[in-house]
């Protein structure tokens, strides 16, 4: 992975309490879109000699529970930079937000008889420009955001609408999950799982 710009983020270790050796690392990455496996592994500290490297979108576990990064970065020794402390690197999988949204997520056949991913949200929205990234089985598929859509497979402004669909071959049982992020922080928002209605005959 090429990585860019290494930041130390030592400074904002007060934000988690407590003195910690060593440092985390954001890695900011020349493209933020990229798969990473689906397997599940151990959080774990790293050192500065053997750091743990964090990929965006992983999947760890911490305490019985399951986590997602939400930013590339690398443990050095921050051993509070755990998934349960760190809320800005890590959040919950389970976890469910209760903001309101004016978005809309679907899976459905469309005249092509494929299966489609569509998002939307109204061009008036207050939600705008913020951004939303929709995966399937914890894998990236696209972002809409008004502002920065230049990593979008595809997004559209039309006339009522802000909205990215692509279409792809998908399994029953497939997981597609929207994600909305405001800031630093991501929630889950809406989570549809594939049945044989979304499938092509």
């Amino acid at each position: 992975m090429k990585k860019k710009n290494l930041l130390v983020l030592g400074i904002a270790l007060g934000m988690f309490g407590g003195t910690i050796q060593g440092a985390a690392q954001t890695v900011m990455q020349e493209n933020n879109i990229h798969e990473v496996a689906s397997s599940v592994r151990e959080w774990k500290v790293g050192t500065i000699e053997n750091p743990e490297l964090y990929n965006l979108n992983e999947i760890v576990s911490y305490k019985g529970k399951e986590y997602k990064v939400l930013q590339t970065h690398e443990n050095t020794g921050a051993a509070q930079w755990n998934p349960e402390d760190a809320k800005g690197l890590f959040i919950e999988v389970s976890e469910e937000t209760n903001i309101s949204f004016d978005g809309k997520l679907s899976v459905a056949l469309n005249k092509n008889n494929r299966t489609e991913v569509y998002f939307s949200i109204p061009r008036n929205s207050t939600q705008l420009n913020d951004s939303y990234r929709v995966e399937i089985n914890n894998k990236y598929y696209f972002s809409v955001n008004k502002q920065v859509n230049y990593y979008c497979i595809l997004s559209f402004i039309g006339s009522m609408n802000v909205y990215g669909k692509a279409d792809r071959e998908l399994n029953e049982g497939d997981i597609v999950t929207l994600w909305y992020l405001s800031g630093p922080e991501a929630k889950k928002i809406q989570q549809i799982k594939v049945d044989s209605s979304m499938l092509p005959k």
